[in-house]
């Protein structure tokens, strides 16, 4: 009782201290060949002789700066990094072109020749980190990807720059800025696992029974899932295939200045490891998503075992040789990702912390590592039970992603985790689903309360959802709240979104967005976005407005009524992608909220023993079977 009194009263000093932040250095780059090929690759290469492109000194503090200017008759675009750059011509874009990139690749609408800047800016980046993806995400929504998506994403990423006015001047306007600079890069570790593992002796066929399939790899690699219940195994020709693609992803990354997140060791291991090795301590996890046994009970290494250091610092080794020398220093690891820890005393959770960051440094001394706090949202980890994990790890070798934070934040119930550094995340979306649903309101405030109240410990802002294509404005507007110092002003920010993404101010579209904002967008958080019933197992028992809900507690009238504003726009919007993918969309949303409405009736009527189930199929297909639901 003593100790963990001991370890209490250390935690507070902590969190009332200095902070002691991680150190990551941003990879060499040459700034201005890595814009340049983006502008070619996005705008066009003609637009390269309207463009003047130069590098800057960062402030003192080595963070970024941008300035956008007229360099003789060209847009001059002047930046401390290849990000700083890009964020450079995202804001040209934005606010004297008016138009938008977005993850689903929508053409940009440019004129022959482009406007010279209103003013002379400058932007001075205050922001730490942007962090993106959550470890779900390529599993949902990118793990058919070849380069030509995975090229255009990342110069997504790069240009995803956002913005908010700091200070204005007789002749210059002064902006904070940020985007995304820490991207996670999972892609093609199953190479570097095969290197590993073969050092110590596991086969084929025991990889085999470890690795999950090409579309659970998310899964397996978090320790959830093993061995893949289709026919064969992970074909080799597909882990050679993903590794190469890895090296043209993390070499374009490095071109821009990013940090990509690097996969470490977390304990999880092949079971013929067991057989190798029968003196090491091993243990199985939790069983996992209701998966049969054969699949899921992954083995783990006891964090006490020496075998678990060699393991870990040899992965990290074999992955720095294979990528030619290069790494990041910044390794993301889940131990414990949705499973319980076997033990729940101090000594077992600060030693199985401590096991992960010392397999890192005996590889690398600059590794930092990066974790999901989605692992505390379970009901084991109070508050002495985080604090008693992460005191193995010293403050300024860890970053912890607080992965649910506009619903479950971890933050103010670890005391801002102790003392370490923390990114403030948005994860909103489960399973990829696509309901329009969202919170705008609280977006555009929390997170500076967070900030206001973190003791220094909040170093950036991330995008965690599961699946993306989905709800992009909810994305836009929290990549802007990064450094916000006050909070968005939904009625003037609103208006400029809607303009930047149809390329024109049209009443009837910003009257559409206004409703949506009313209705979908103005939802206290359930847990995920809307699922629609079209898409649930059948059953009168299926609706709920808790964790991914299939109710919505919004006004079905209110999605009408801006589907009929965005179809009254058709005529003077330009039929871009953008707007194309939006009538699509909302009218989608129309359908699901009419099917579900029809769907209460029926439930009424047919559990109120008021009508038969001729009379439910008559309802919902008509007399000439044409659905009407």
């Amino acid at each position: 009782m003593l100790r963990q009194t001991m370890w209490q009263m250390l935690g507070a000093m902590c969190t009332l201290s200095l902070v002691a932040h991680a150190m990551l250095d941003v990879p060499s780059h040459d700034a201005v060949a890595a814009v340049k090929g983006l502008v070619a690759r996005r705008l066009g290469e003609k637009y390269l002789d309207q463009m003047s492109f130069e590098v800057i000194p960062a402030i003192d503090d080595g963070k970024d700066v941008l300035e956008i200017g007229n360099d003789g008759g060209k847009v001059q675009i002047r930046g401390s990094s290849g990000t700083a750059l890009a964020y450079a011509v995202q804001w040209y874009l934005k606010q004297e072109v008016h138009t938008q990139t977005n993850w689903d690749d929508h053409v940009l609408q440019l004129p022959d020749t482009l406007p010279q800047p209103s003013s002379t800016v400058r932007v001075e980046k205050v922001s730490k980190y942007t962090y993106y993806q959550n470890v779900c995400t390529v599993s949902y929504s990118m793990w058919t990807w070849g380069w030509d998506k995975w090229e255009k994403h990342i110069d997504w990423m790069a240009l995803n720059g956002q913005y908010s006015i700091h200070s204005v001047g007789a002749h210059a306007s002064h902006w904070f800025s940020t985007g995304i600079n820490m991207p996670l890069a999972f892609t093609g570790q199953e190479k570097v696992w095969q290197a590993t593992y073969q050092k110590f002796n596991v086969s084929t066929v025991g990889l085999n029974k470890f690795f999950a399939g090409a579309s659970f790899l998310a899964w397996g690699r978090m320790g959830n899932v093993r061995g893949s219940w289709v026919k064969g195994p992970l074909a080799q020709e597909f882990i050679d295939g993903q590794f190469e693609l890895q090296v043209k992803i993390l070499t374009r990354m490095r071109d821009f200045g990013m940090i990509p997140a690097l996969p470490a060791f977390a304990g999880h291991i092949p079971e013929e490891i067991t057989k190798l090795y029968p003196h090491a301590k091993t243990f199985r996890s939790p069983k996992w998503g209701n998966f049969p046994d054969a699949y899921t009970n992954v083995y783990m290494l006891d964090s006490s075992d020496p075998l678990y250091i060699e393991i870990g610092r040899t992965f990290i080794e074999e992955q720095t040789r294979l990528h030619g020398g290069f790494t990041s220093s910044l390794y993301q690891a889940d131990t414990y990702n949705e499973m319980d820890p076997s033990r729940g005393d101090h000594e077992f959770l600060h030693q199985a912390s401590k096991a992960v960051i010392d397999s890192m440094t005996k590889a690398d001394p600059k590794a930092v590592w990066l974790i999901q706090a989605w692992t505390f949202n379970r009901g084991f980890w109070g508050h002495d039970q985080i604090q008693s994990y992460l005191s193995g790890v010293p403050n300024d070798k860890m970053i912890l992603l607080d992965l649910y934070s506009e619903t479950i934040p971890i933050w103010p119930r670890s005391a801002n985790f102790f003392g370490k550094s923390w990114i403030y995340c948005l994860l909103h979306n489960f399973g990829g689903n696509t309901g329009l649903r969202g919170n705008l309101p609280q977006y555009a405030q929390e997170p500076i309360h967070a900030r206001g109240q973190s003791n220094g410990t909040m170093v950036g802002i991330g995008l965690t959802m599961e699946g993306i294509f989905q709800n992009y404005i909810v994305y836009d507007l929290t990549l802007q709240m990064a450094w916000e110092s006050k909070p968005v002003d939904l009625a003037k920010w609103l208006p400029a979104f809607v303009r930047n993404r149809y390329h024109i101010e049209n009443t009837n579209a910003a009257q559409a967005w206004h409703m949506l904002l009313q209705s979908v967008y103005n939802v206290g958080d359930g847990g995920g976005v809307t699922k629609s019933i079209v898409a649930v197992r059948p059953g009168w028992d299926i609706l709920h407005l808790t964790f991914q809900p299939t109710d919505i507690p919004y006004d079905p009238r209110l999605v009408v009524t801006a589907w009929s504003h965005l179809l009254a726009a058709a005529d003077a919007v330009p039929h871009t992608d953008a707007f194309l993918h939006d009538v699509v969309d909302v009218t989608r949303q129309v359908l699901c909220d009419l099917f579900l409405a029809n769907f209460k009736e029926i439930k009424r009527a047919f559990i109120g023993h008021n009508i038969t189930t001729e009379e439910v199929s008559t309802l919902c297909w008509g007399s000439h079977r044409m659905p009407r639901c």
